[in-house]
């Protein structure tokens, strides 16, 4: 694939959203960039600021560099409009520092990764050659989701360069957006579809022909890192008995996006992996639930063993802290990040789990035999 960083030639729009429809009194939001590619040769970038819609356009292909002129407007973009699909399996890491279910909340997140040394006070890349692993579920609920985003998108790169890398797997929730399942999205984005002239979310903000949109559609739901497996929601035994391997569920998943719930009734596999057994839904390391008992410790060593894994780290279901179940072999990494004292990320180095808080405190809390 060809690397071109373009010269940018742009077009600067201004124009004010009104809407005959909308109490005056309304919340005026601010959010951007959301990138479309037109064409070819065409890429639409586009902000909202208090009602006006800043949009410029570029012209080229595959790759450009643009600064961001909202609550990014310290940062510059290097984007691309194709994406490669991570490695399934990542070895000889130095460190790991994984967390979940961050939901819009980029406050939080940036103090959690400034005071544990991920990223510096002005939110850049500090973690040197080790890898942050994302358990899914930074969309929904909050009101900051593109914020998030861009950060993550933008410390790939910086850890890239620095020797390290960032690990983001889809959780429920971004299946869900990506699907335009949009119950649990905030009123700011939906606010934000309308300034956009969208009669739908995805269309304009996530659709495959956006950056966003093209880049979540690259990721995986399940890597290895360091032979530990990752995901968000769990592997249940069913995936492991119907013989479903980390890499046919990452390819079979992916590609199926969006396509209608019909066909995914029509498609045993789908079926399985797209609903309540599946790697974004399952929570049977934690508890009994209407379709399912909690897995046995006979069925977790089963598949750890199947998918050659030392430790499965999820998110998905809230617990109180860094939950340490199956004599360590489970973790649950996902918190309530209201309540500022629970301990929200998990440091992992040299076979030694740490539960870590806001502040940057660090207790251990497991090593693996």
């Amino acid at each position: 694939m060809k690397k071109i960083t373009l010269i940018l030639s742009l077009i600067f729009i201004t124009t004010t959203y009104t809407n005959a429809t909308t109490p005056a009194s309304r919340t005026k939001y601010s959010d951007g960039p959301y990138i479309k590619i037109i064409n070819d040769t065409t890429i639409l970038v586009q902000y909202i600021s208090q009602d006006t819609i800043i949009e410029f356009s570029v012209f080229g292909n595959e790759r450009f560099v643009f600064k961001g002129k909202g609550f990014d407007s310290l940062g510059s973009y290097n984007v691309s409009t194709q994406y490669q699909v991570p490695k399934l399996k990542t070895n000889l890491t130095s460190k790991l520092f994984v967390f979940s279910d961050i939901h819009g909340e980029f406050d939080n997140l940036c103090e959690l990764l400034i005071n544990n040394k991920i990223i510096d006070s002005n939110l850049y890349w500090s973690f040197g050659d080790g890898h942050l692993v994302i358990d899914g579920d930074m969309m929904d609920r909050g009101y900051k989701v593109t914020e998030i985003l861009w950060m993550i998108y933008r410390l790939e790169q910086e850890a890239e360069k620095a020797g390290g890398g960032v690990h983001f797997l889809l959780g429920n929730h971004e299946m869900m957006v990506l699907q335009n399942d949009l119950r649990y999205i905030h009123d700011k984005y939906k606010s934000v579809a309308e300034y956009l002239d969208s009669d739908s979310l995805l269309s304009n903000l996530y659709s495959n022909q956006t950056v966003f949109g093209n880049w979540l559609r690259s990721k995986n739901i399940a890597e290895i890192i360091n032979g530990m497996l990752f995901v968000h929601g769990g592997i249940s035994p069913k995936m492991m008995h119907k013989g479903y391997s980390l890499a046919f569920i990452n390819e079979k998943m992916r590609t199926n996006i969006g396509i209608p719930r019909e066909s995914i009734k029509a498609d045993s596999a789908l079926k399985d992996l797209f609903g309540s057994f599946g790697p974004i839904w399952y929570r049977g390391y934690h508890y009994d639930m209407d379709k399912y008992s909690q897995a046995s410790t006979i069925q977790i060593d089963s598949l750890l063993d199947y998918y050659d894994a030392t430790n499965i780290i999820v998110g998905h279901t809230a617990k109180d802290s860094i939950a340490v179940l199956y004599d360590g072999k489970i973790f649950g990494v996902n918190q309530d990040y209201e309540v500022r004292e629970e301990f929200k990320g998990l440091f992992i180095e040299n076979g030694v789990f740490y539960a870590c808080d806001i502040n940057g405190v660090r207790r251990q809390i497991h090593k693996n035999k």
